[in-house]
């Protein structure tokens, strides 16, 4: 698992240093020009390093940025020939920029499928009420074609009723996440019913505490639609 990277930033005259790294494994060559700075980068396994300099007076670069990138992650190539960076179009030629899984390419693509073994209205206890949710126990398989094994995972579907979504306080870190949010569907890892009704009553009440406090409660009388 790949996680954000920590860079260190440092400036010598016209030449500036980029010093990257983050746990996970990539490799990346890549080379960008745009209207300030000529950047060449390279990465692999846990580090990067990115140099960029003011552009030279031989170089002066007007047009929309170009990157040119070949990157390896995720089991993957990904490359991008002389496109510009900030926008992506259906119309760019595969050759220009595509990518090529290797893991489908050898094992086939991972066929999905999930069926549901039980499905009923059930009860969902919280301290202020009883919300009523429909709940489906599933039985999920990740398949490849050309791969002897599987990936299965039991687990239960909610759909709260209308009128029945269970409510926690916002983040508040946004205008428009401030006031109520409220769970309105949740798939949870389960064996049971039982055992997916006690990872949602879990799930919401650890959000309550988290952004409300331990004695949070939702306004007496209203209903989250």
């Amino acid at each position: 698992m790949r996680r954000e990277p920590s860079i260190v930033y440092w400036r010598w005259g016209n030449w500036s240093w980029r010093l990257e790294w983050a746990w996970g494994w990539r490799a990346t060559w890549g080379v960008k020009i745009d209207d300030e700075d000529l950047t060449v980068g390279l990465s692999f396994l846990f580090g990067a390093l990115w140099i960029s300099v003011a552009h030279p007076r031989w170089l002066r670069w007007s047009r929309p940025a170009r990157e040119v990138r070949l990157a390896f992650h995720d089991g993957a190539a990904f490359w991008t020939v002389w496109v510009d960076p900030g926008f992506w179009s259906s119309d760019d030629p595969r050759w220009r920029n595509g990518s090529f899984d290797f893991v489908d390419f050898l094992l086939g693509r991972t066929r999905y499928v999930v069926e549901v073994e039980r499905e009923e209205t059930v009860e969902v206890p919280m301290p202020e009420r009883v919300y009523l949710a429909t709940a489906r126990l599933q039985r999920a398989e990740w398949r490849r074609p050309r791969w002897p094994f599987a990936r299965r995972m039991r687990r239960v579907d909610f759909e709260m009723h209308e009128g029945h979504a269970i409510p926690f306080p916002g983040k508040g870190e946004s205008e428009w996440d401030c006031g109520e949010n409220a769970t309105y569907s949740m798939t949870t890892p389960a064996d049971t019913i039982a055992d997916g009704i006690g990872n949602l009553v879990a799930s919401v009440l650890q959000s309550r505490r988290r952004y409300g406090g331990r004695n949070w409660r939702p306004e007496a009388g209203r209903v989250v639609s």
